[in-house]
């Protein structure tokens, strides 16, 4: 699991904007991503391409009796991508077929609701928060081309799940 801060405060303490509060995020799983690498024997794997910038990814997952036991992500993919597609796996492994199927359709969902949410506030529902990035699509998804990029990994990770129901 991901060492998780309080949304105001920085790793240090520091009171933090939403923005400043990203940027770390984003610095964060940059330097160093926990999922980031081939899983070389998976049971599943798919290819992803945000055409509008040429970043492409590899979602890789291992599921055992219906459960996630292993995913990564590999690519040559943009900063916002690659800390969506990290937060991403960390919010599935461990969870069921049906579980991250929800979860990938809150995420899209969430993506469109452009001005309904607020980190401050609620997002969807109270279970919606524990969802490994969702504030930050929420927060990028007011620009259309970064929308591509905090998805890539959600939508590439939707295709590979629904293959496999």
């Amino acid at each position: 699991m991901q060492k998780s801060f309080s949304k105001s405060e920085s790793a240090w303490g520091v009171k933090m904007t939403d923005s400043a509060r990203y940027e770390e995020v984003l610095i964060r799983h940059n330097r160093y991503p926990s999922y980031k690498r081939i899983i070389k024997e998976a049971a599943y794997i798919r290819e992803g391409i945000n055409p509008g910038c040429g970043d492409e990814i590899k979602v890789y997952v291992d599921i055992e009796n219906e459960v996630i036991k292993d995913a990564s992500f590999d690519g040559s993919i943009c900063a916002l991508s690659q800390t969506c597609a990290d937060l991403m796996i960390d919010s599935i492994i461990g969870k069921s077929v049906k579980e991250v199927i929800k979860i990938t359709d809150t995420v899209l969902k969430a993506s469109e609701k452009k001005g309904e949410f607020s980190p401050e506030g609620s997002p969807i529902n109270k279970e919606d928060e524990q969802i490994g990035g969702l504030e930050i699509v929420k927060y990028y998804s007011e620009s259309k081309a970064l929308t591509k990029c905090t998805l890539l990994g959600w939508k590439t990770l939707y295709k590979l799940i629904k293959e496999v129901q």
